[in-house]
Formats: structure tokens, C-alpha cells, sequence
């Protein structure tokens, strides 16, 4: 009888398991629903609070530095890594296929509201120089962005047009404060400023702003027909003046405030030194301020005014 009655207990068991185990994955949830949350368009000022690489990878496409990552663009008083200067919303994403999130300006539109919003000439629409053969210097760029698979699926369609500066490995730097209006009645953050410890321009290393230097630039030329040494170095020297708003762009003669002069061979590298033709044209030219070789500065000085000047 024992025999017969484990028996029994050994098959109301296994039919008991056959019904339990199959459900105990499908337990029901109490719960309820809820649509995904899809970000509204970014806004003008909005920061890009991740960073982005300037640098496309094989298959053409520029991404945040880890591939899985999300672009974020929202309002911020901080540390950011661009800012929003323009935003489309005309129904289309032409130029960005699926799983593309980030390309260069498809329009002039992009590139002219970065230099309003940095408090530069619209160069685009108007390419006359800001000083006798001067444009001012910097380290900017822009890009255009566009919304995830998930809020293109919702309908999403702008695309933000953002200014940023890059370093040497092409990755957007992050700065504390705004850069609007950072060229004509601020100052720009040092990711925005050009700097160097090279005084060959045709062997140009930039070196970030923010870290000892003794070169800064504060203007380019590449339109010298007519122009002399002489001249040139005068007109750097009015820049100077303008673009650092300083009462004395040499800080009482500690720095230096010069132009450099280069020229394209025929194989198209640039050379220092003029070409020598009529009327002394040459091809570029940059104004300089340069810091003594044992004093070197840790900051921009574009914007300064009356500041103290930011000696290492």
C-alpha cells in the first residue's frame, strides 16, 4: 500500500509541476500603460550638454564619442558642449537618414546664425573684412543636429544648428559660460580663442587657451592685394586694439603685437614670408600677440578690456 500510495503522490506531483512551472514566467503585473516620453524641439540658447566628434568614422558619419550614446540638448547655465543657434522645422529631414544624427550645415543659414550668435559679421552675407584686410580669429565651427529614431517615429522633424569649438583630436570642448554675443560686447570662452606656441604659421599646433601659451591669434588675411609689411603690421595693431577692447594691447610693452606673413607655392604649402610680386600681395596673414618666452598666458585675451591680463 505504501508502495502504491508514493506512486500515486509521484504522479499527482508531476501533473501538478506540469501545470505550475509553464505559467510561473506569465505571473500577471498590476499596471498601466504609458507612452514614451518624446522631448520637445530644442530651443534657441539650449546647450548640447554631450559631446560630439568632428572627425566622420569610415562610413562618413559623424557620432558622439561612444556610438551608443544620446545626443542632449537642453536649457543649461553650465558646463556645456555647444549651444543652439538656429532650429528648422520644415517637415523634412533631408540629409539625415535613419540612425544619422549629426552632419555638417546643409545651408549657409546654419554657418550665418553661428556668427550672429558669437557676435561676429555674417560673413556670408557680407564678406568684406571687419578692419582694413582683417577678419577676426577663433576657434569655432558648426554642425547640424537632428532628433533619435524614437522621436523621428513620433513625427519629430527639426533639426538644430549648433556652434561649438574642437580640440586636436576633433571632439567638441566644454566651456562654463555662454558664448553669445562672446566677440562683440563679452569676452569668448578660451575653447573659442586660437592659440599656439608655434611662430612658423606654416607649422601651426594649437594649444588650448586655457593652458600656458605665448601666441594668441586675433585675425587672419587672406586677401593682401596692395598691402606692404608695413601696413599690415599697422592694421594688426588696430585689431589688436579692437578685438581685445584692452587700453593697451601690449600691456605696456610685455607683449608683442605683430603680423605674420605666408604665401602658397605651386604645390599649394604654405611658406613663410611674402611672394614678392607687384604691389607686394601675399597670399595670408595672421595678427599675432605674443607673450614673452618666460612669461607665457593662460587665458584669451580677446574681450579682456581692463581685466588683469591672465599671465601663467
Amino acid at each position: 500500500m505504501r508502495r502504491r500510495g508514493a506512486g500515486a503522490l509521484v504522479v499527482t506531483l508531476t501533473v501538478l509541476a506540469a501545470v505550475v512551472v509553464p505559467n510561473v514566467g506569465t505571473r500577471s503585473v498590476r499596471g498601466f500603460a504609458q507612452a514614451a516620453s518624446i522631448p520637445a524641439p530644442p530651443a534657441l540658447g539650449d546647450c548640447l550638454l554631450s559631446p560630439i566628434s568632428m572627425s566622420a568614422g569610415n562610413d562618413g558619419q559623424f557620432r558622439t564619442p561612444d556610438p551608443t550614446g544620446d545626443l542632449i540638448l537642453e536649457p543649461c547655465t553650465g558646463r556645456r558642449y555647444g549651444e543652439v543657434v538656429l532650429v528648422h522645422d520644415s517637415g523634412s529631414l533631408t540629409g539625415f537618414p535613419d540612425g544619422v544624427r549629426i552632419a555638417y550645415p546643409q545651408d549657409d543659414a546654419c554657418w550665418s546664425a553661428a556668427q550672429r550668435f558669437l557676435g561676429l559679421p555674417d560673413f556670408a552675407a557680407d564678406p568684406t573684412p571687419v578692419l582694413s584686410y582683417w577678419y577676426p580669429a577663433g576657434n569655432s565651427t558648426a554642425m547640424e543636429l537632428a532628433p533619435g529614431d524614437l522621436p523621428r517615429a513620433a513625427g519629430r522633424t527639426w533639426t538644430a544648428c549648433v556652434v561649438l569649438a574642437t580640440d586636436l583630436d576633433a571632439l567638441s570642448l566644454a566651456y562654463g559660460t555662454s558664448a553669445r554675443d562672446a566677440f562683440s560686447t563679452g569676452r569668448p570662452p578660451d575653447a573659442f580663442a586660437s592659440c599656439t606656441d608655434t611662430a612658423d604659421i606654416a607649422a601651426f599646433e594649437p594649444v588650448p587657451c586655457d593652458q600656458p601659451h605665448h601666441i594668441e591669434f586675433l585675425g587672419y588675411s587672406s586677401d593682401l592685394v596692395g598691402a606692404t609689411a608695413s601696413s599690415i603690421d599697422r592694421t594688426c595693431g588696430e585689431l589688436a586694439a579692437r578685438v581685445t577692447r584692452m587700453p593697451d594691447p601690449t600691456a605696456g610693452g610685455a607683449l608683442q603685437v605683430r603680423a605674420a606673413i605666408g604665401h602658397y607655392d605651386e604645390g599649394g604649402v604654405l611658406q613663410p614670408g611674402m611672394q614678392g610680386s607687384d604691389g607686394g600681395f601675399a597670399d595670408t596673414a595672421v595678427c599675432r600677440v605674443i607673450a614673452p618666452d618666460d612669461r607665457p598666458l593662460t587665458g584669451t585675451l580677446l574681450g579682456l578690456g581692463d581685466r588683469p591680463v591672465p599671465w601663467a
